[in-house]
């Protein structure tokens, strides 16, 4: 069955010039992503302003350019804030990814005012260390969708930097670096390298 992905654009007035550019160098490799992962993943992108139409349609979506929000019949927007985790994609429901590059943390997913079930994707428990770029996000929920755990899927995805920030958590809450190797499925020997840096 195929995954449904919905990147919003509803906070798009709010970024500053530098966040508008990354923003759409996610966006255009979000496309990538899901084209990798072939036909049974439709990406579709929403509340697009009308400025951003003509640089979208250049993208060759496999879903929709809309103007308007999302509405399907079974949506859930993942936002790290959320209470419950998301573990795994289900068939038929959309899963909208807020468009968000906020470099001063200043916009929010709850600012998205879809009235539908938030999630978060979590790592034993925590978002720390979970990705937040979009196109990683995208590629986390397509690999998931291809059977791969969620949480394998998030740790096949982690940048060095959030594996530095995850590292760090575990060494405040007094974990070994061999318990950490096994939490993480990391080698003690990488994560000696991550400390250092």
């Amino acid at each position: 069955m195929t995954l449904r992905l919905v990147i919003d654009l509803g906070m798009w007035p709010y970024h500053s010039p530098r966040e508008k550019e990354l923003l759409l160098k996610q966006l255009e490799m979000s496309v990538g992503e899901s084209r990798r992962h072939g036909p049974g993943v439709t990406l579709d992108i929403t509340s697009v302003p009308e400025e951003l139409l003509p640089t979208l349609q250049r993208f060759n979506l496999s879903g929709e350019i809309l103007k308007t929000q999302a509405t399907y019949p079974d949506m859930v927007l993942l936002d790290p804030h959320a209470e419950e985790t998301l573990n795994r994609v289900e068939p038929g429901t959309a899963y909208i990814i807020g468009g968000i590059v906020d470099k001063s943390r200043r916009i929010r997913t709850r600012s998205l005012w879809y009235d539908v079930p938030r999630m978060s994707l979590k790592l034993k428990g925590s978002v720390i260390g979970v990705p937040d770029r979009i196109n990683i996000l995208v590629g986390i929920l397509c690999e998931n969708h291809s059977g791969l755990f969620m949480e394998e899927a998030i740790m096949k995805n982690m940048t060095r930097r959030e594996k530095s920030e995850r590292v760090r958590m575990e060494l405040d809450r007094g974990h070994s670096l061999t318990k950490i190797s096994q939490l993480l499925n990391l080698s003690v020997s990488e994560l000696e390298r991550i400390i250092q840096r």
